[in-house]
């Protein structure tokens, strides 16, 4: 992949309704087509953008709001945000580009068990050395990890014991309880997996189970759309970092996408579209240092 500087193009960050757009005014802008990207035009994309993981990624449930169009038009969400960045980063000249709805489930395989053919997965997808195997992450763009919501106020991971376990989440997920709990109580939990968030709380809300576990900030959302009376710990059992998915053999996204990434986290625009989607609330400590350590210069 030769070197080159890229080229700059300016314009409103994609996605921003409402305080976040009019906090931004004009003065936002980023870079675009690098050398390595220009290589790569006509190809085409193939997009995954994740249906039910707000505030990160989701299916509006109506149009979008005015100025917003294109590829993922159709998304919203702070993570959709950024893969409509990257998209327009793209553009012009990288052909058709389509977008799949994918969920928890098939994300990265089809029904029949076959690798999915993406690629970039708009998603809140875990950085792990397994997924290593058929991702090429970006930098990282949130950090998170797996919590659980209790009708107790300020419960803590210590007080689960011998509750019956809900848990929202793939593989991984279940891996991170599973040691966890073998590391505090000296035995496997007996889960009760649930597809989304929406379910795992109707079941808590049935009293079927006591504590529902999943991605902190995922559950926070899912209680507060569902008006239900829950508590999140503030006990978090791992420390999950979220990347975009890009296939290895497109080397020209990951460049594009990871200098997209570096203007954001540089010129502080990232935490405009972090308070446009997660009510008005600053970044955490990790966040701050997160997005310091990516916000990589251009010289």
């Amino acid at each position: 992949m030769p070197h080159g500087l890229p080229a700059v193009r300016t314009g409103l960050l994609p996605g921003l309704t409402g305080a976040g757009r009019a906090s931004l005014g004009a003065v936002l802008f980023w870079m675009v087509v690098s050398a390595a990207a220009a290589e790569q035009t006509g190809q085409g994309l193939k997009v995954g953008f994740r249906e039910d993981a707000p505030p990160f990624v989701s299916l509006r449930a109506g149009p979008p709001p005015e100025g917003i169009t294109g590829p993922g038009a159709e998304y919203d969400g702070f993570a959709a945000t950024i893969c409509r960045a990257v998209l327009d980063a793209l553009e012009p000249g990288i052909g058709d580009v389509e977008t799949f709805p994918v969920n928890a489930g098939d994300r990265f395989t089809l029904e029949d068990g076959a690798p999915r053919d993406l690629d970039i997965l708009c998603d809140t997808t875990s950085i792990t050395r397994e997924r290593l195997a058929f991702c090429s992450f970006s930098f990282p763009y949130f950090v998170t990890g797996i919590s659980f919501a209790s009708r107790e106020f300020r419960s803590r991971i210590g007080s689960v014991e011998g509750k019956r376990i809900g848990l929202v989440g793939g593989t991984t997920a279940v891996e991170r309880l599973n040691t966890e709990w073998q590391r505090r109580f000296g035995d496997q939990p007996e889960i009760t997996q649930f597809e989304d968030y929406e379910q795992g709380i109707e079941a808590m809300t049935g009293e079927r189970i006591d504590v529902l576990f999943g991605d902190q900030i995922l559950l926070e959302q899912a209680i507060r759309d569902a008006d239900a009376g829950f508590d999140v710990s503030d006990d978090i059992i791992s420390t999950e970092l979220y990347g975009l998915c890009i296939n290895p053999d497109r080397p020209d996204l990951l460049r594009v996408t990871n200098d997209t990434l570096a203007e954001l986290y540089g010129s502080g625009q990232i935490y405009s579209v972090l308070s446009e989607y997660f009510e008005g609330r600053g970044a955490s400590r990790f966040l701050v240092t997160l997005y310091s350590l990516y916000a990589v210069p251009e010289n």
